[in-house]
């Protein structure tokens, strides 16, 4: 009290104003504080979550990744299982197509051989006949010889006329 009769009521007035400014300065700082806190707690969530969204988006990544290399695995496994079934297939074939020919040769060599018998069979029961005209390649069509392929070739003609 001492102090308010010395500098009077306008000094009094004064001073409450000046510790009224510092009071609303402290009250102002505080909820600039106390916002600037929200937002930083807001921010933290908002970035926790969206940490949470990405590790999220990780793992989905992550799984899809190893179904990717899962099947590339397995793809390659059939791709070569198929390139070895290929070869298999391959070889199989070039041994068919030995024997085919092979065959082939045992057909014709027996075909001739069969032909040249039948030639010194002709020569016994004929021997006057002149079996250098006979020729395993023709046929006899109208008490004549006559080319096998031409005969073939009269009968596609005929099949296609009818």
């Amino acid at each position: 009290m001492k102090m308010i009769n010395k500098v009077g009521r306008a000094g009094t007035s004064h001073f409450l104003q000046v510790i009224g400014a510092h009071i609303v300065a402290i009250g102002r700082t505080q909820e600039l504080a106390l916002e600037k806190e929200k937002k930083e707690a807001l921010s933290a969530a908002e970035l926790s979550a969206a940490v949470q969204e990405k590790e999220k988006v990780i793992i989905e990544l992550s799984s899809f990744l190893k179904r990717k290399e899962t099947e590339l695995i397995e793809e390659r496994r059939l791709q070569l299982s198929s390139a070895e079934q290929k070869k298999t297939v391959k070889s199989e074939n070039d041994q068919l197509v030995a024997r085919l020919k092979e065959l082939e040769t045992d057909v014709y060599e027996a075909f001739a051989q069969g032909f040249d018998r039948v030639v010194s069979q002709v020569k016994v029961f004929f021997p006057e006949a002149d079996v250098m005209k006979l020729d395993a390649t023709k046929v006899v069509v109208n008490n004549e010889l006559v080319n096998n392929d031409a005969m073939v070739e009269k009968r596609e003609r005929e099949l296609k006329y009818q």
